[in-house]
């Protein structure tokens, strides 16, 4: 790392929007993400809560605050894709005729938990 110490290149690539992350063997592995500047506004309560998580130290900057929520949404939608898949199935599934009489489903899962 030249005349580089670890401290000072993390500092240097954090502050160039690189995202790093180091390997259980120890090697820093360096992803280089594309970005663009964008402009919000945002109600005075939520410009709040992203000040506060910062000056609380949760979070280093605004845009981090942005950034986990939106990878939070991200997540959300997917997990409601997921869902609405399943639901999808089980409807399929009790056209096509593959279901249980309810009795039986709650005496499987009796004996499941039971023991």
């Amino acid at each position: 790392m030249s005349s580089l110490d670890r401290r000072d290149y993390w500092l240097m690539v954090v502050s160039s929007s690189i995202l790093c992350h180091i390997k259980s063997t120890g090697m820093l592995m360096v992803n280089i993400q594309s970005a663009e500047k964008l402009s919000i506004t945002l109600p005075f309560e939520m410009a709040k809560m992203v000040r506060d998580k910062v000056e609380a130290g949760i979070y280093g900057s605004n845009s981090e605050v942005i950034r986990d929520a939106l990878r939070s949404l991200m997540e959300r939608e997917r997990r409601l894709i997921a869902f609405d898949e399943a639901i999808a199935k089980g409807i399929a599934d009790a056209d096509a005729g593959r279901v249980e009489e309810i009795e039986n489903v709650r005496i499987k899962l009796h004996n499941r938990f039971e023991q």
